[in-house]
């Protein structure tokens, strides 16, 4: 029964961890501290491919954009339908339509 219990306290009070194949107590502070390091890491990934709709002026496509003369055609350097590479499987990573960057399922389906 005291096992049961210490294997409850241990829940309580924390996860158990593996670092460098010793068991570690980790707080929920730290877990929490973990995920939000994860996000901001995501977060800058996140910002460069919304940046892959931008024109050299530096306005998405369909914005106005004085440099294009009107509307910002984007980036010039993934048109529509360019395979610009492969995901793990093999599937075709292909640039969906100008209208289409922001969702991302259209990069492999396009």
């Amino acid at each position: 029964m005291k096992r049961v219990r210490a294997e409850v306290d241990d829940v309580i009070s924390g996860v158990t961890r593996m670092a460098g194949g010793e068991p570690r107590s980790v707080t929920w502070r730290e877990l929490a501290e973990e995920r939000e390091q994860e996000v901001r890491r995501l977060s800058l990934y996140r910002a460069v491919l919304s940046d892959l709709s931008r024109c050299e002026h530096g306005r998405h496509f369909g914005d106005v954009c004085s440099g294009c003369g009107g509307p910002s055609h984007g980036n010039a350097y993934l048109p529509p339908a360019a395979r610009i590479g492969s995901d793990i499987s093999g599937r075709p990573i292909i640039v969906p339509a100008k209208a289409q960057f922001a969702k991302a399922e259209e990069w492999r389906d396009a």
